[in-house]
């Protein structure tokens, strides 16, 4: 190729040498934590002992509190009016509730159990129900204030209705509500439970006035308390319906930054708001009925009847923070023993060139140091389990190789067969360490399977001819 000129593929030859260092990095890992915990305690290098144990022990670590917190987390979705009618046992220790509170909050004492959530000192006490025509309430206490409450993800429909949002604004305005400060979109949006086609995520109000009518939205609305009876526009109200939940309001809501304004139709008046939660099941009677024994309390919920046998802690964390930093670093570290263990180190790089069509070069034979790793079984004798161990290559007759090796001051003298000899292979490659790579030749026969590494890529080509050919150089 030209002088200086890239080769086709450089750019991909790259590419695997940064995944084959990569690979080597992890492969390294339980090589040198074993080399670590052997120095400590004064041990020779041997068969490796302390990384499957350890791997194991980070497993059990990581499944352990694992396994616990899915027990704990078998959240029970319930209604309220089973929780009420005591249908929800006290087993049940995770329960999962929707339906609606009443947004006149009941001040609350921070609980004492250290497990649940603690935003600060503000705690609160929301009476919640299935629906608005439901008599049997529970007290859920709750870290969320009313304004979090009142902030939520909705999907809307855009109504054809000119006219309509201008006339619940006059209508809130003659209720001795003032009127919002910054301009109120001529567009009535109207809230679906079920919502059925394309929706159409909006991330400001001032995209309203882009939807055409008819079209499903989803915005994210902070809900003012504000609103009158749809009825109360054209003074048709029933004053039965209403007291029974029964009819439509429309409400004032705005973007959370309080840029723009909207009204909505819900099916729900402005003093109450869905409600989602999970939390813990308690029973304190004594409590509940310190919350409910004041007159104001008595006189606001003299229709509804309260359960008193037992409350719901709302914890705002679950499931959420139990998806913990410490099993996954327990699990990660794990896998990473696992998988390095597997890879070894270094790691082995079998050539992509075509060594072994080449003959081998013009070298003068001589004895050649080599490293050697893997297990070598000399003949009549017991297999050996090397680790980069000093070792000489020599050729004493035609047609061989021998290789000589000095382990605990013993030499031991193994014949290596030729590659056409039966149960014999040898691989001409690369031993790929983190910050460097070393010619290497993995061979094996019957018995033995390891890898020589080489001071330069002549001499291992050299005896990869040597042992592939039978051919002196």
């Amino acid at each position: 190729m030209a002088g200086g000129t890239e080769p086709p593929g450089h750019s991909r030859a790259d590419g695997e040498d940064l995944i084959d260092r990569l690979l080597a990095l992890i492969g390294s890992l339980p090589v040198g934590l074993e080399r670590l915990v052997q120095i400590a305690l004064g041990r020779p290098t041997g068969a490796p002992r302390l990384v499957p144990r350890a791997a194991l022990l980070l497993a059990v670590l990581a499944i352990v509190p694992v396994a616990g917190w899915l027990i704990e987390l078998i959240v029970v979705p319930i209604t309220i009016a089973n929780f009420v009618d005591r249908r929800v046992g006290p087993s049940t220790t995770l329960v999962e509730m929707n339906g609606y509170a009443l947004l006149i909050p009941f001040p609350a004492e921070a609980p004492a159990n250290q497990n649940l959530p603690r935003t600060g000192d503000e705690w609160t006490w929301y009476v919640v129900r299935d629906d608005l025509q439901e008599e049997r309430v529970a007290l859920v206490r709750s870290p969320l204030t009313v304004e979090a409450i009142q902030q939520r993800w909705i999907v809307a429909r855009v109504l054809d209705e000119p006219g309509a949002a201008d006339a619940a604004v006059d209508a809130i305005v003659r209720s001795g509500r003032a009127a919002p400060s910054t301009g109120v979109a001529m567009q009535l949006l109207e809230e679906v439970e079920r919502p059925q086609g394309e929706i159409r995520d909006l991330d400001s109000l001032a995209r309203l006035s882009d939807v055409p009518a008819g079209s499903l939205v989803r915005v994210r609305l902070q809900f003012s308390g504000v609103g009158v009876a749809t009825c109360a526009i054209t003074d048709r109200c029933s004053a039965r319906r209403l007291a029974d939940g029964i009819g439509s309001w429309d409400s004032l809501a705005s973007d959370p930054t309080g840029e723009g304004w909207v009204v909505i139709r819900t099916g729900y008046p402005p003093s109450e708001a869905r409600f989602h939660g999970v939390g813990r099941q308690a029973e304190d009677r004594a409590l509940v009925d310190r919350v409910l024994a004041p007159g104001w309390v008595q006189g606001l919920l003299g229709w509804a009847h309260a359960l008193h046998s037992a409350h719901i802690e709302q914890d705002v964390n679950l499931p959420v923070d139990r998806l913990w930093l410490g099993p996954i670093i327990f699990a990660t570290g794990a896998a990473l023993l696992s998988i390095g263990r597997r890879l070894g180190y270094p790691r082995f790089r079998a050539s992509t060139t075509s060594d072994r069509a080449r003959r081998a070069p013009a070298l003068g034979w001589a004895d050649m140091r080599v490293r050697v790793t893997g297990r070598i079984t000399p003949r009549g004798s017991s297999p050996l389990e090397l680790n980069d161990a000093p070792a000489i290559l020599r050729r004493p007759r035609e047609g061989a190789a021998e290789l000589g090796m000095q382990i605990d001051g013993i030499v031991n003298a193994v014949q290596i067969p030729h590659l056409q000899a039966a149960l014999s292979s040898t691989t001409i490659g690369e031993l790929i360490g983190i910050r460097s790579s070393r010619p290497a030749l993995q061979i094996g026969w019957f018995g033995s399977q390891a890898q020589l590494v080489f001071e330069d890529t002549d001499a291992r080509d050299a005896v990869a001819a040597l042992l592939s050919e039978g051919t002196a150089h």
